[in-house]
């Protein structure tokens, strides 16, 4: 019976040392079918490792959503250039550009790319749940880019945007009406509040709409921007 015994963990020991994915962790792999919207200028030729494969996605316009492409890879993305020279080893040189870390629990996402500062071409990339059930047609999302909170009122209905997240609007809304929309940014606890937005937002059942907010560029703090982007969903 021992002799049994031995004979079975010695086995389990061959096969494991054959077959080192079972000593060593390997990254989790996913698929998901992935869209990209610049807000600033459009981006063009950038590639990405799909399939082990490299992929030039297509050009990524400013405000709209380009053209899905599919993935398959490790969760965390990375935007690279390749330089026209190769490495000692004839290899390809990578220049990254972009880097993004999906969750992994949704088959489709949207990318936005946010131009960092400086010379040299560096992106931020901030990623939401594209499909059709997470985010249907009718809703307002609002994306918030800023480091502080948001407060908004549409209509009836009010929200806080916390920081660098996503916030789903699903309120009493007609088709084809507009609603008187205000926005408060809030940069600190216990500070008053400093009006961000005044004006309509416009409500239509058949579009989804992504409402961006990020801060503007060498304003005081509390200015943001704000970008309305009407957005159909794609065929799942």
């Amino acid at each position: 019976m021992k002799s049994s015994n031995y004979r079975f963990i010695l086995l389990c020991l061959m096969a494991s040392l054959s077959s080192p994915a079972l000593l060593f962790c390997e990254e989790p792999m996913i698929q998901a079918s992935l869209g990209a919207i610049s807000l600033d200028d459009e981006i063009k030729d950038l590639k990405v490792v799909s399939s082990g494969q490299v992929n030039v996605i297509n050009t990524v316009y400013p405000n709209t959503r380009n053209g899905v492409f599919s993935y398959r890879g490790s969760k965390k993305l990375t935007f690279f250039r390749e330089k026209p020279a190769v490495d000692p080893d004839q290899g390809p040189i990578r220049i990254p550009v972009a880097e993004v870390e999906l969750d992994g629990k949704h088959s489709r996402y949207l990318l936005f790319f946010t131009k960092k500062s400086g010379d040299a071409e560096a992106y931020s990339v901030f990623s939401i749940p594209d499909s059709a059930s997470h985010f249907p047609a009718g809703s307002f999302r609002f994306l918030n880019l800023a480091p502080y909170k948001v407060a908004i009122r549409i209509g009836d209905e009010k929200k806080i945007l916390a920081e660098k997240n996503i916030t789903d609007i699903k309120g009493d809304f007609e088709h084809g009406q507009y609603y008187e929309t205000v926005m408060l940014s809030l940069p600190k606890d216990g500070e008053k509040p400093i009006p961000a937005y005044s004006g309509r937002i416009h409500f239509n059942k058949d579009l989804r709409v992504i409402m961006v907010i990020y801060p503007k560029e060498g304003a005081r703090e509390g200015e943001i921007r704000f970008i309305s982007i009407l957005d159909r969903v794609a065929s799942q």
